[in-house]
C-alpha cells in the first residue's frame, strides 16, 4: 500500500565517533555487507509503502547524491537539501524547510529500526503535538536521549545522554514532526533537536511519546555498534520485511 508520507533523513553529521572509517566516507554510506547502512532502513520504509524522501547532507554530500540520485533506480522519489556547513539536526531541518511537507517523519541516517511506521504516524494524528518520538527500552540508556512521560504520553522530561540514571526508555531518532517545529529553529545557525528543540516542546507539553516494544533498533555511530549490525545482519537478525516481525 503506498504511503505519500515524506521521509526525510538527517544525514549531514561528521561521523566522528566512526574514525578513520568516516575520515572518506560519510556516515550513512558506510557499506555492510556490499550496501550502504541508510540504504538498508530506505528499503524497510519502501516495503511499506514510503517512496518519498529528503536527504539532509552535509559531510561529503556528493557521495549519497551520486549513489542514489532521483531515487528511480530504487523505486522511490529523492530530493536533496545540503548545508554548506554544520548545522546540526535542527539546523539542518531549517535549511531544508522549503522542501518540508506540512507533516514528515524524521529519520537520522545513522540508525535503524524495523518498526511499523503507520501505528507512528497513526499515535501522532490522534493527539496532534507537535512532535511525537518514538521510543524504546534500553538497559544502558547513557547514550541515548532518555524521556520521562505522564499517563497522557506526553513527554515530561528529556534528558540528552544523561550523566546519572533517570529511566530506560529512550529516545530511537525517530520522530513524526509537524512542520510548526520551524518556529523553533533559527536560520543559519548550529542548532541541535536534542539540545535545544525537545526541552522546549517538553516545556510547552508539545511532545508525546509512543513506546515501541520488540524492535530491533541500533545506533551505528560507534565502532562496536557498527560492527554489531555487520554482524547482526549476517547471522539473520535484522528482519526487513515486516510481515515475518514476531514469527518464530
Amino acid at each position: 500500500m503506498k504511503n505519500n508520507t515524506q521521509v526525510v533523513f538527517n544525514a549531514g553529521g561528521l561521523g566522528t565517533r566512526l574514525w578513520p572509517l568516516t575520515y572518506y566516507i560519510t556516515k550513512a554510506m558506510v557499506p555492510v555487507l556490499g550496501k550502504p547502512f541508510v540504504q538498508y532502513q530506505m528499503e524497510v520504509l519502501k516495503k511499506q509503502g514510503f517512496n518519498r524522501f529528503l536527504m539532509c547532507t552535509g559531510y561529503r554530500h556528493n557521495q549519497i547524491r551520486d549513489f542514489f540520485g532521483n531515487g528511480n533506480r530504487f523505486g522511490v522519489s529523492i530530493q536533496y537539501s545540503e548545508e554548506s556547513e554544520s548545522l546540526g539536526t535542527a539546523g539542518s531541518l531549517k535549511n531544508a524547510e522549503n522542501l518540508l511537507d506540512d507533516e514528515f517523519l524524521l529519520i537520522s541516517a545513522d540508525i535503524f529500526m524495523n518498526i511499523d511506521f503507520s501505528l507512528l504516524i497513526k499515535n501522532h494524528n490522534t493527539n496532534n503535538p507537535i512532535a511525537t518520538m518514538a521510543l524504546i527500552q534500553k538497559q544502558d540508556p547513557s547514550q541515548w536521549g532518555v524521556v520521562l512521560m505522564n499517563g497522557k504520553s506526553q513527554i515530561i522530561r528529556f534528558v540528552e545522554k544523561p550523566t546519572e540514571f533517570i529511566g530506560n526508555m529512550t529516545n530511537t531518532s525517530i520522530v513524526f514532526l509537524n512542520k510548526g517545529i520551524m518556529n523553533y529553529i533559527p536560520s543559519g545557525k548550529f542548532f541541535s533537536l536534542e539540545r535545544d528543540v525537545y526541552p522546549k516542546l517538553v516545556n510547552e507539553q508539545k511532545i508525546n511519546g509512543f513506546v515501541v516494544n520488540d524492535a530491533y533498533h541500533i545506533d551505528i555511530g560507534v565502532p562496536e555498534r557498527y560492527s554489531q549490525f555487520n554482524n547482526d545482519v549476517l547471522a539473520g537478525k535484522v528482519i526487513y520485511d515486516m510481515t515475518e516481525i514476531g514469527k518464530s
